[in-house]
Order: structure tokens, then C-alpha cells, then sequence
């Protein structure tokens, strides 16, 4: 009888911590830190430069659980939109269905590469800082190559 008491009492504990974080609410819509694109914004930004662009969703757990490490990289990158014409931004796909959906974005989180205006690839890595940030440096490097090389076939 005391096991049942312990099991009954763990998953009520369980159920009432899912509850907690479900009706917690979605994650600010605004971040200072990150450049938020919208349908009137989105062509304009992400014509010129590379382009790291995180589409997601205010009410998903996967995308509240992302949300600091996207504003700690989006911080300790932004040297790179000076030195490599890289930049970090996100899309709330709530409040731009349509963007989203011209993007073909079919789930949340999705972190898309687009460079000068087209789409590039999708990152399908881990969602850690540090593999994140990994990605990053090694297509901003890509991108001072393609700038080098531009700039000396212009001349």
C-alpha cells in the first residue's frame, strides 16, 4: 500500500509540474536582443548578408527552452555582423502565419540559413550554445570568403 501511496503521490506531483509549465503562458514576444523580422521586414533584412533566422512559436516548449541561448548568441555574434555580413534573427510564426508559411516551416523551432535573400539550408544540429555557436563562426567564415573572393573579382 505505501508504494501506491509513493507512486500516486510522484505522478501527481508530475502531472501537476506539466500543468505548471503549460499554462505558464507563451514567452515574451519582444527581445531586445534579437531582431524580430515581419512580412514588412523580412526581404528588406535578409536580401544582403547571411542570415541565421529562427522561426518558432511563443507557445512552444521547444522554443521557450531555446529562447535564451538564441538571445546569448545573438549577443556574443553580433561582432559578426561588422567583421563577416552575418546576422541573427527570429520570426514569431504566430504573429507572421504567412511568412512562415511562404518559408515552408512546418515545425517549431526551425533555425534556417538564408544568403542575400535566398534560402541556404536548415540547421539540423543540437540546440546547445556551444554547438550553435560552432555553426555559426563556420558559416560566417564561409561568408568572409564569399565576400573576399567578390571583392576581388569586382575590382
Amino acid at each position: 500500500m505505501s508504494l501506491l501511496i509513493r507512486w500516486l503521490s510522484a505522478l501527481l506531483a508530475l502531472l501537476a509540474t506539466l500543468a505548471a509549465v503549460s499554462l505558464a503562458g507563451p514567452m515574451p514576444a519582444y527581445d531586445p536582443a534579437v531582431l524580430s523580422l515581419t512580412e514588412g521586414n523580412f526581404t528588406s533584412c535578409t536580401d544582403k548578408g547571411m542570415w541565421l533566422v529562427e522561426f518558432f512559436s511563443p507557445y512552444c516548449p521547444h522554443c521557450k527552452r531555446l529562447a535564451p541561448t538564441w538571445r546569448d548568441l545573438a549577443d556574443a555574434e553580433r561582432h559578426l555582423e561588422d567583421s563577416s555580413d552575418f546576422h541573427m534573427a527570429r520570426v514569431n510564426c504566430i504573429a507572421q502565419g504567412d511568412l512562415c508559411s511562404r518559408n515552408n516551416i512546418l515545425g517549431y523551432p526551425s533555425i534556417e540559413l538564408f544568403r542575400d535573400g535566398t534560402w541556404a539550408e536548415t540547421y539540423e544540429g543540437d540546440r546547445s550554445f556551444d554547438d550553435l555557436d560552432a555553426y555559426i563562426q563556420a558559416r560566417a567564415a564561409d561568408n568572409r570568403k564569399l565576400i573576399a573572393l567578390t571583392q576581388r573579382f569586382s575590382s
